[in-house]
């Protein structure tokens, strides 16, 4: 429309779609929007009567509409809105916002919004099961009779124009109902009931909802309609609320005696009675180790590797099978400890027995292999695992141990020669140094503040350990304990405290910056053992929760 709105009297003058209420005007500051951009809004059937617009007098031709549902966000009821079609030529009309053109055009040209029956009023509070993830929100279907439905009278403008999608109902608002949300909770609605909770101050159903995508945390990272509309301050809430529980050094205790039990034809009841491989946990209040979950089959394998990141266990599969059978493999699981889940996650690109795993800002990078000099890391939010910048040539034919320190990879061993590697992750190249120390076998490496902790065994003296300055670049013995006959172990480190874990002990050393010893007590042994223990570090949450329907 190109008629100028300046007064009150030029009301007389304005074409029939000013009139009508169809030409929005953001502001007597700002032009008329083109009558082009109305049609983005809302489309009209062909099978609809012509409306005639071309005079003052003319109003819309009563009939059967049926225009699609307008779905209205944000927007606000008008306060100032003529009621009688009539009164409208000689009314001053005054200045309407483009927010009250929508709501006016609606009331004008009767469009056929969705109408609450009697029996769409229930909420759907049934948690979906888990092959399929749905939105906790009403399914508003509009009687039979719509051609009947006088759309002013039935529907509350003001309800629909505030509502967001999906449309909660007016009754949701009080306690109870909030209560019923929140026990109903799911990766389907999470992020809706957040929403509500938000914009009517209710913060137990806000921190529930958060709750359940921290619960859950690597299938919301994954699902960008989920992830990508949560704020950053929320985002950081979710992962620092997954990380809040009680930390506890855990094992992985593998047997791959397993798999010859699982060809031999027994009953399931005796296999998983028979079955040794399970995830423990050491309880340091009670000096004491209790078993957390079983370790499912088509986990269990040899020369596998493990790590954890976000609060998930990660295990990368070795070779499955036995003897002639026996078979490298691509897989990859992760282990929930806040549900209680193992889940299958995107398998590597190529099978890398005796490989190595490591958390780095976010992603997990596998390590060589056996005769892999290859390296690729995972990415959680695309589930894809992609190659990066390989070890140098000719120094490795296993990458022996991995640690992280300072934003970067340190991997030490070699094949021809000890070495040090480091990688940096912004200019995806590796760098080497020697590595010294004698020629006692090296255990396991560690990171603990600005130090390298290197463990190198000797059968017939004990365990000698290393530290290894990141500034200043330099290795020196710091420390040392006598054990006879001392077999391998694995360490992991927790509260400047490495703990050493084998089969046959479990000890302790104390990462001081300035005077690193062992400690002088000697922990429980885990006895049910009977595979290679894989230590690591999990937080468990305070109480049992209720496992999250997905």
């Amino acid at each position: 429309c190109s008629v100028r709105h300046a007064t009150a009297a030029e009301t007389e003058r304005l074409c029939g779609c000013c009139a009508a209420g169809f030409c929005f005007l953001p502001s007597s500051s700002h032009s008329i929007t083109d009558s082009n951009r109305a049609d983005a809004h809302y489309e009209r059937s062909p099978e609809s009567p012509p409306v005639d617009f071309g005079r003052h007098s003319s109003s819309p031709i009563e009939g059967t509409p049926t225009l699609s549902t307008i779905i209205m966000r944000d927007l606000v009821s008008p306060t100032n809105t003529v009621e009688n079609a009539s009164l409208r030529k000689n009314a001053t009309r005054p200045v309407l916002l483009r927010k009250e053109s929508y709501l006016s055009a609606t009331e004008d040209t009767q469009l056929s919004i969705p109408v609450k029956t009697s029996d769409s009023k229930k909420v759907n509070n049934v948690a979906p099961n888990n092959n399929e993830a749905t939105c906790l929100h009403p399914v508003f279907s509009p009687s039979s009779d719509t051609k009947a439905v006088n759309v002013k009278e039935e529907v509350d403008r003001e309800t629909v124009a505030r509502a967001s999608f999906p449309h909660l109902p007016t009754n949701l608002l009080n306690g109870t109902d909030f209560e019923v949300l929140k026990n109903n909770l799911d990766l389907g609605n999470c992020l809706e009931t957040l929403f509500l909770a938000k914009r009517h101050g209710q913060m137990s159903l806000q921190q529930a909802a958060l709750g359940v995508m921290s619960n859950n945390y690597l299938q919301v990272l994954r699902d960008p309609n989920l992830y990508g509309r949560l704020m950053a301050g929320e985002r950081e809430q979710i992962l620092k609320q997954r990380m809040s529980g009680r930390k506890f050094v855990m094992v992985a205790d593998i047997d791959p005696q397993d798999w010859v039990i699982n060809t031999v034809g027994e009953t399931a009841k005796t296999k998983q009675g028979t079955r040794s491989s399970a995830v423990y946990y050491y309880d340091d209040y009670k000096d004491s180790w209790h078993r957390l979950c079983m370790i499912p089959l088509e986990v269990v394998s040899q020369a596998c590797a493990v790590c954890t990141m976000d609060n998930y266990l990660f295990v990368a599969v070795g070779c499955q099978g036995t003897d002639r059978e026996m078979t490298p493999s691509k897989r990859v699981f992760c282990y929930n400890p806040l549900t209680s889940i193992w889940k299958e996650i995107s398998p590597m690109n190529e099978s890398r027995p005796r490989c190595k795993l490591a958390a780095l800002d976010g992603y997990i990078y596998a390590i060589g292999g056996e005769c892999l000099s290859s390296v690729e890391r995972y990415d959680p939010r695309l589930d894809r695992w992609s190659y990066v910048a390989p070890l140098p040539n000719d120094t490795f034919a296993v990458a022996h141990h991995v640690t992280v320190a300072n934003g970067e990879l340190y991997v030490s061993g070699g094949t021809l020669r000890y070495m040090l590697l480091r990688y940096n992750p912004l200019t995806n190249t590796w760098k080497s140094s020697m590595l010294a120390g004698g020629k006692d076998r090296t255990a396991d490496m560690m990171a603990v503040g600005r130090f390298l902790y290197r463990f190198d065994v000797n059968p017939m003296l004990g365990v000698s350990v290393y530290r290894y300055h990141l500034v200043a670049r330099l290795w020196y013995e710091c420390s040392c304990k006598r054990l006879q006959r001392c077999p391998t172990f694995q360490c992991v480190t927790m509260n400047n405290l490495i703990y050493c874990v084998s089969r046959q002990f479990t000890i302790s050393f104390d990462a001081d910056e300035i005077s690193p010893a062992f400690t002088e007590e000697n922990l429980s042994v885990l006895n049910a053992a009977k595979g290679i223990l894989f230590p690591f570090v999990l937080s468990l949450p305070d109480k049992n929760l209720r496992q999250t329907s997905v």
